[in-house]
């Protein structure tokens, strides 16, 4: 599956943490459902450039789970 654009998103927060990135990975998801159907809320996402902190990793486990979550940032390098 290939999207002809690319979600970008950004997000200005108060917290730093995983719950925090979780909410906002939830909200980008729920946007990105809204324009593609068969994004499934990320779950068919077979990979992820990224550029993130240990709590934007972990927030992302929130909409996807953790075993979703570690196989889109296997290979990944969390600064």
């Amino acid at each position: 599956m290939s999207y002809l654009g690319t979600p970008v998103a950004r997000c200005l927060l108060n917290k730093q943490n995983g719950e925090a990135h979780g909410k906002v990975f939830r909200e980008i998801f729920a946007a990105v459902n809204e324009q593609h159907n068969d994004f499934n809320n990320g779950q068919n996402i077979e990979g992820i450039t990224v550029d993130f902190s240990d709590a934007e990793a972990n927030g992302l486990e929130e909409p996807l789970g953790s075993q979703m979550a570690s196989k889109v940032l296997r290979g990944c390098k969390v600064n």
